[in-house]
């Protein structure tokens, strides 16, 4: 839950501007971490100068790294924010507009470099699910909780 709330019991939603050149995977994460976050959905729009962005090869079980220069709209970026190894981890997938109206996309990765974007982060309530890794998948995938 998050830090110096006077009821960390509920669960609460707030928007923050992503610094211009700023990576946008580290900076979602960073505020994430001064708020105390360790598990909530989150969702971004604006624009980016460089997108890097993957492809999971379900075979080969790797990504598959692309990156893009130049000026795309975030027409698209949702995720979440749960624990891995003790830590809160991003999660994300984007979808990025080209001038001509075609877009790309995939699971965002680092560098993304932020020319302006707004997030938009709600936590949520009951405990964090833990990332654990898979073999049949070779991911990290959420480990399942009692219902």
């Amino acid at each position: 839950m998050r830090k110096n709330s006077p009821d960390a019991t509920i669960p609460y939603s707030f928007f923050a501007s992503l610094r211009n050149g700023c990576d946008m995977l580290e900076e979602i994460a960073r505020i994430a971490a001064e708020a105390g976050l360790r598990h909530a959905a989150l969702s971004v729009i604006g624009a980016v100068s460089r997108a890097s962005f993957g492809f999971y090869d379900q075979e080969a079980k790797k990504y598959t790294h692309m990156t893009r220069q130049g000026g795309y709209e975030v027409i698209n970026c949702t995720g979440n924010i749960t624990v891995k190894d003790g830590s809160p981890f991003v999660h994300a997938h984007a979808l990025f507009g080209e001038a001509d109206g075609s877009a790309f996309g995939g699971h965002l990765l680092s560098p993304t470099t932020v020319f302006a974007a707004e997030l938009q982060i709600t936590e949520l309530a009951g405990p964090p699910p833990e990332r654990v890794f898979d073999e049949k998948t070779g991911l990290y995938l959420w480990q399942a909780q009692p219902a």
